[in-house]
């Protein structure tokens, strides 16, 4: 087990992660957003990351060894077929297969955008937008290259998809 610290070209803070799996083109990680805390799967575009270093505190890494099994086991990551996906094309196709609600994160660290993905094409997909309050706001297509990174299952993330599955919000 790894835990990562990733800078993204111009962007001022790092993002913190358990790695996951690393192809060449995702960086994948168990996001760490706060100490001793797992909340969601990132999924980093290798060629928008400056730097990766590695935690070297070892009293962290063996608290994060400990809830790191007993997280994934949480997350039923079998449908990610061992996190076989190799590009945000496979990654877009799994996501809209098993509609879930994602976090896109583009050129500005402070600013996300909520959205399903409804149309999977080469280079790009197309994307329903929501805002905080889980109303529609937009359809959209991304081109895959401009996009930082994608989030899936995190709290948000699962709380926003129950509250719209359960009022039928989903466009």
């Amino acid at each position: 087990m790894e835990i990562l610290n990733v800078k993204i070209k111009n962007f001022s803070d790092y993002i913190l992660g358990v790695k996951l799996y690393d192809n060449g083109n995702l960086v994948i990680t168990a996001s760490n957003p706060v100490d001793y805390v797992l909340d969601g799967v990132k999924f980093i575009n290798r060629k928008r990351i400056e730097s990766i270093t590695y935690e070297s505190d070892s009293f962290k890494n063996r608290i994060m060894e400990l809830k790191f099994q007993r997280y994934l086991d949480s997350l039923n990551l079998k449908r990610f077929k061992g996190f076989e996906i190799n590009n945000f094309q496979s990654l877009s196709t799994t996501i809209k297969e098993e509609s879930l609600l994602c976090e896109f994160s583009f050129n500005k660290e402070d600013v996300v955008y909520i959205g399903n993905i409804i149309n999977v094409h080469a280079s790009s997909i197309d994307v329903n937008f929501y805002d905080e309050k889980c109303r529609f706001v937009e359809n959209d297509s991304i081109d895959y290259e401009s996009m930082t990174s994608i989030t899936i299952l995190s709290d948000y993330l699962n709380s926003l998809s129950d509250f719209m599955k359960i009022n039928s919000l989903f466009v």
